[in-house]
């Protein structure tokens, strides 16, 4: 009864706090659930867990897809991320198509820059509206 109570809490809090976030949390969110399926799918990989690795990697390409989806094109910088993308999907299909951890760490080290950028982007964000309320 009781964990049943905190999983029903801890949905009701994940849910709040996507439904508050604003568009650049939204992508940080969507970067950090990346990263971790993209993990553990390389941990089932080690384990040898393919029904497991194909999930977690699948759900990685569905993060990435809606990445794609939210791009606006009417700037440049968009169709740099959606290359991008689209080579990060690749990467996805060939890792888990040949179960080539050996491709994980580039991987990862991509998407890890990508969200350490819209973390820097929020934080200017945030010092802006601050010097502008001063």
């Amino acid at each position: 009864m009781y964990a049943s109570s905190n999983a029903v809490l801890l949905n009701k809090y994940q849910s709040d706090s996507v439904m508050t976030a604003s568009p650049v949390d939204l992508i940080i969110m969507l970067y950090e659930a990346l990263i971790k399926q993209v993990k553990l799918g390389d941990i089932f990989m080690e384990q040898g867990d393919f029904e497991q690795v194909n999930q977690h990697l699948s759900k990685a390409q569905d993060i990435i897809s809606e990445l794609l989806n939210s791009l606006d094109l009417r700037y440049p910088l968009s169709t740099d991320l959606m290359r991008l993308y689209d080579f990060m999907l690749q990467e996805l299909t060939e890792i888990n198509l040949h179960k080539d951890r050996e491709r994980v760490p580039a991987l990862l080290e991509i998407i890890g820059s990508l969200r350490s950028a819209w973390v820097d982007i929020r934080s200017a964000g945030e010092v802006r509206a601050y010097a502008i309320e001063e």
